[in-house]
């Protein structure tokens, strides 16, 4: 493989804040170093892989990438690389000490091409029997594709507490013009929560994974650090990749949009959603952004939230999902998940057990 990892010794307990990677390699770009071109074919730079999930502080993760020079990143790229064609041009020059691949979409349990959007996010209506287990089997395909793709490589696992990150899951919908309606409905949320099951049960995801590169080759950390410790939680992004610590503090990113402001898209997307859906082929897709960046364009935003409140209507509940329902459709999601340090104090959040 091109992308051989040097991992930290097995027995270190990642806990102790060892690095999981050790210091790559400074590689010489000179033709006639057959030594360092050795090295260049085996691999020495780390390549982290950031699987999801949305929502859980991806932006966050992605925008602390970009701003580090030593980490080769690029958004829908892999490792650094926009396109496969850019590999000769981009091995020019030093070398990065890290390379970074992200995407929530490699957690999805829907395809691109299924009833989900590209990111394969749950929709609020209740799975089938067949759905569920397509849902399931496609996260573990993906899981043994990357493994077999990138045998050495560490992987990142971003998540967040059951209802925060199903409430920022559906407002994040609704600024993307879906009419999410069901999410006003007490009895549509509980049958939502099935979908949502299938998506966000962490210790299955992260058992996946465990098995397939190695529990020290995953990293996991919970978006309540993210909120609570700023400097803790990029001290932890830094330690992962063996990188030096530098502050960082992008201030709000992907601000949320107001609760009148989403019960009025809602209304809105209700009406336009039909009409966009009868589109046929790429243009469906095209009329589909083009709606969704005018959603998010300030004066727009600000229009929907006046006429919300002009119109009383009922922002989105808070909380959106009952403690009942939320229990019975996600405890035990994470119940090993909580006994990792950095989740530990967050367990509530996670309805864990305590088993």
């Amino acid at each position: 493989m091109g992308f051989g990892q040097r991992l930290r010794k097995p027995g270190t307990d990642p806990g102790e804040g060892a690095a999981i990677f050790a210091a790559p390699a400074r590689l010489s770009m000179d033709p006639h170093d057959t030594a360092a071109a050795s090295d260049a074919g085996r691999g020495e730079i780390p390549h982290l892989i950031h699987i999801g999930y949305p929502k859980a502080g991806a932006t966050f993760f992605k925008a602390w990438c970009e701003s580090r020079e030593d980490i080769a990143f690029t958004r829908r790229g892999f490792a650094g690389h926009a396109h496969i064609e850019d590999i000769p041009n981009d091995i020019v020059g030093p070398q990065p000490g890290l390379m970074v691949s992200s995407s929530e979409a490699l957690v999805s349990v829907f395809s691109r091409h299924g009833r989900s959007p590209r990111s394969g996010w749950p929709t609020g209506d209740p799975p089938r029997m067949s759905t569920l287990a397509a849902g399931r089997r496609r996260q573990a395909e993906t899981c043994a594709q990357l493994a077999r793709l990138f045998p050495t490589a560490h992987i990142l696992i971003l998540v967040r507490g059951f209802e925060g990150a199903i409430r920022s899951l559906v407002a994040q919908r609704i600024k993307a013009g879906r009419p999410e309606r069901w999410a006003w409905d007490p009895d549509a949320n509980v049958q939502a929560l099935k979908s949502y099951r299938m998506f966000m049960d962490y210790d299955r995801v992260i058992g996946l994974y465990e098995a397939a590169f190695g529990r020290e080759r995953v990293t996991v950390l919970p978006y309540e650090m993210l909120r609570d410790d700023l400097e803790a939680y990029v001290q932890k992004l830094c330690r992962v990749g063996s990188l030096p610590y530098r502050p960082f503090d992008p201030g709000r990113v992907n601000a949320s949009m107001p609760g009148h402001a989403l019960a009025a898209t809602t209304r809105l997307s209700a009406v336009v959603r039909p009409v966009l859906d009868r589109v046929p082929g790429p243009a469906n897709r095209a009329a589909s952004r083009a709606y969704a960046r005018l959603l998010a364009v300030g004066p727009v935003r600000r229009a929907l939230d006046l006429t919300g409140r002009v119109a009383r209507a009922t922002p989105l509940p808070d909380p959106l999902v009952s403690a009942d329902a939320l229990s019975e459709a996600f405890t035990g999601c994470a119940d090993s998940l909580v006994l990792r340090p950095e989740v530990a104090p967050y367990a509530a959040e996670y309805l864990a057990t305590g088993r």
